[in-house]
């Protein structure tokens, strides 16, 4: 299920609160048609490398081929900055000078679940 799929089947339902959280949960939650993963497709670039500009036909079907993954989300932790006053994100190394620890890194993303960040 695509993301505007499952935007309009929340606006079909006649849902509340937590029902439509879970919905989307549920679908979000499912593999993606178009993710690929990250490796399989930096593996194949490097071998179509030399010969891209002749074989981009070929490198088309072979990056069709590759098989869908279901995206994961980056879990870090916010810990006590080395260089400066304040957290560093364990996952990009973003240095929050704010004093707040964010649930979420606002750099890369990840979600921060990691036992530092609540101290």
């Amino acid at each position: 299920m695509t993301k505007e799929e499952c935007i309009a089947d929340l606006k079909s339902i006649n849902a509340t609160g937590m029902e439509c959280i879970d919905y989307a949960i549920k679908a979000l939650e499912q593999q993606s048609d178009d993710c690929v993963s990250k490796a399989e497709l930096m593996k194949l670039y490097y071998e179509y490398q030399p010969t891209l500009a002749t074989n981009v036909y070929e490198f088309g079907e072979k990056l069709k081929a590759l098989p869908p993954v279901t995206p994961t989300r980056k879990v870090g932790k916010w810990i006590n900055s080395v260089y400066s006053v304040g957290f560093t994100c364990t996952c990009c190394s973003l240095t929050q000078t704010s004093g707040f620890k964010y649930d979420f890194c606002p750099n890369c993303g990840a979600e921060m679940k990691g036992e530092s960040n609540n101290d």
